[in-house]
């Protein structure tokens, strides 16, 4: 499979190769993103590690913050961990690429009044359910696994309610750690990763989308950490 710069939709083909791994060619575009362009055909999704414990505290306290009780989305929610641990203030729904986790989580949601779908892209998930659905939505370490993350964040903004927020959380390929280990960073020891962000091309990314930026600060990009965390809402 040939993709194209998922950002800008240049073809960068007869370009250098930034990094290789196991075979992949990770290319590096002339507006800053950095994207996997020989993916695998998808497979059935592996199976996860749970968010750790200071991950899960902030998304929660993120998620106090910025979302307003009601309809929340997991997108990705694996096994339906994160749906089970959410304020009784929010009704959990989901959307799980894996046909063994799903119905897992379908049955912790439906005990508390929501649901989740399986798909094969998540961005084929949202047109099951209403638009304007969702007080919140929740991409955690998921972004940078969607072939299609731009038509992701459309379909998000188009499900979010008209004050609705999504917290996103995804690798920093701009992080000290990469600059310093180059191809051994932990953000290439996801297998089903094909796209890397920069501060920029995130932002970027959810501006196209129709997403207006909510809470971007320096300690949410910083460069020592491997993550990067973004609050966004839709555009009215």
């Amino acid at each position: 499979m040939h993709r194209l710069c998922p950002l800008c939709g240049a073809d960068n083909h007869a370009g250098a190769v930034a990094h290789r791994l196991e075979g992949k060619e990770i290319k590096r575009c002339g507006c800053g993103m950095v994207y996997l362009e020989n993916p695998e055909p998808a497979a059935e999704p592996s199976l996860h590690e749970g968010r750790s414990g200071d991950v899960s505290e902030r998304m929660h306290n993120l998620i106090r913050r910025h979302f307003r009780p009601g309809n929340v989305l997991d997108v990705g929610c694996g096994a339906g961990d994160f749906l089970q641990d959410l304020d009784p203030a929010y009704t959990p729904f989901g959307i799980e690429m894996s046909r063994v986790l799903s119905p897992i989580a379908d049955s912790i949601a439906r005990g508390r009044g929501g649901w989740v779908v399986h798909a094969g892209e998540a961005s084929e998930g949202f047109p099951m359910f209403s638009e304007e659905h969702f007080s919140g939505v929740v991409m955690d370490a998921f972004l940078e696994r969607e072939s299609r993350p731009v038509e992701l964040l459309r379909q998000c903004a188009r499900h979010l309610e008209r004050d609705g927020r999504v917290i996103i959380r995804v690798p920093n390929y701009d992080c000290l750690g990469r600059r310093l280990n180059g191809d051994s960073w932990n953000g290439f020891r996801d297998p089903e990763a094909v796209n890397y962000f920069r501060p920029k091309t995130l932002l970027r990314m959810c501006r196209e989308a129709g997403l207006v930026i909510r809470r971007f600060r320096w300690r949410d990009h910083q460069p020592f950490a491997d993550d990067m965390w973004l609050v966004a809402g839709r555009r009215s």
